[in-house]
């Protein structure tokens, strides 16, 4: 959204972004696998603002730009090491750790499918970030997300590159009415409903 000199507020357009970053640490006594899902989920609505922006991100082909710190929680009781058997196992490597419940690093990049520099399809992931993904990625349930598989996912490329675009006409808005650049804010809604699943063991 965008906000002129007289006060008036508008849309400048709205995109899908994922914000779960699921993680395994082992499994429990049942054999049951253990996820944790490291989400950049806010609590309610929440701003954030563009502070720092990059050409190309890992290769993916795509801008990408860090924002202001994510409320994005992780269990401190599985904050240090994998679990074996339901017990405390090896020590889990430093990405996935989170010192408070705070993400300093967090950024806005391409998300699920996309086409890397080299022309390659691979699938982007998250450890707290908000990644931009195509609508035709989007599905109502896993079934549906299957179905959608790899052969026929149309990347996010774009969309990426549209949310990039649209930031930069924000940008130039804002030093058309207030004659200086001003930080972009972007607008997270909270997701409309949450679930919790237990995932048995088919092996």
């Amino acid at each position: 959204m965008y906000t002129n000199n007289e006060g008036q507020t508008k849309t400048i357009e709205t995109f899908n972004v994922t914000r779960d970053g699921w993680y395994g640490i082992g499994t429990d006594k049942k054999g049951n696998a253990i996820l944790h899902n490291r989400s950049a989920d806010p609590k309610n609505d929440a701003t954030y603002h563009i502070i720092n922006r990059h050409a190309e991100q890992y290769g993916q082909g795509t801008p990408s730009f860090t924002i202001s710190d994510i409320y994005s929680p992780f269990p401190k009781q599985y904050n240090s090491t994998f679990i074996e058997n339901g017990q405390p196992g090896p020590a889990l490597p430093s990405v996935v750790k989170r010192q408070g419940d705070y993400d300093q690093g967090a950024e806005f990049h391409v998300g699920g499918w996309f086409i890397t520099t080299e022309g390659n399809k691979k699938l982007a992931g998250t450890y707290g970030c908000f990644s931009i993904i195509d609508p035709n990625q989007v599905k109502k349930t896993v079934e549906d997300a299957i179905k959608n598989n790899e052969a026929n996912t149309k990347p996010s490329n774009d969309e990426m590159k549209m949310f990039a675009k649209d930031l930069k006409s924000a940008e130039n808005e804002q030093k058309k009415d207030f004659g200086k650049s001003k930080s972009t804010e972007i607008t997270i809604n909270k997701r409309q409903y949450d679930e919790v699943k237990t995932v048995p063991n088919h092996n």
